[in-house]
């Protein structure tokens, strides 16, 4: 009888371990989920980008509770950004920032605003802050990061990762070739 019952404990034991593990999947999953878009801002789900072309936009979520308002903010601000109005674009990220203050994106592309206004100061205080909130790094965080601190002690021409970050735009291998 004693063993049955160790028997039966066990079994329940593993059962709920399975639940416990396919629980914490589903969560790391929706916190770490990443939403696609078109040019005009329209989500786009994976199935549909699976059977689509072009070029699409994402964003990764990486930290529950970031509320639609920070989103919104935050794809605003990239908007604004592609227009050129960058002092916008700033203030809408540090809006969004100021919704959810432990979400990395905001302080990101604050950081990527600043190297694109040529304010290599404001641009290495938010990298820097990033890598302190994403420690394994956030996109290209680790290595703007590191460039633009070589930069600034005179090890690397100033204003070299901003030519090189403007490569992925052009598309004419003429083009990147002179550069």
């Amino acid at each position: 009888m004693k063993n049955r019952i160790i028997g039966v404990l066990m079994a329940l034991g593993l059962i709920s371990s399975c639940k416990n593990a396919e629980t914490e999947k589903n969560a790391d999953d929706y916190n770490n989920r990443i939403e696609f878009t078109d040019g005009n801002g329209n989500k786009i789900s994976k199935k549909e980008l699976a059977t689509s072309t072009g070029r699409f936009n994402y964003e990764i979520y990486g930290v529950e509770g970031v509320s639609d308002l920070a989103k919104s903010l935050h794809n605003q601000a990239r908007q604004l950004g592609q227009a050129g109005d960058y002092t916008s674009a700033i203030k809408k990220l540090n809006e969004a920032n100021k919704e959810v203050p432990n979400w990395p994106y905001p302080l990101y592309d604050l950081a990527y605003t600043y190297l694109l206004l040529d304010d290599h100061e404001n641009a290495l205080k938010y990298y820097r802050i990033t890598n302190k909130m994403a420690p394994k790094g956030f996109y290209t965080s680790k290595t703007a990061l590191h460039t633009l601190e070589r930069e600034n002690k005179g090890e690397l021409k100033k204003g070299l990762y901003k030519s090189y970050l403007s490569l992925q735009w052009i598309n004419n291998l003429t083009e990147k070739k002179k550069l």
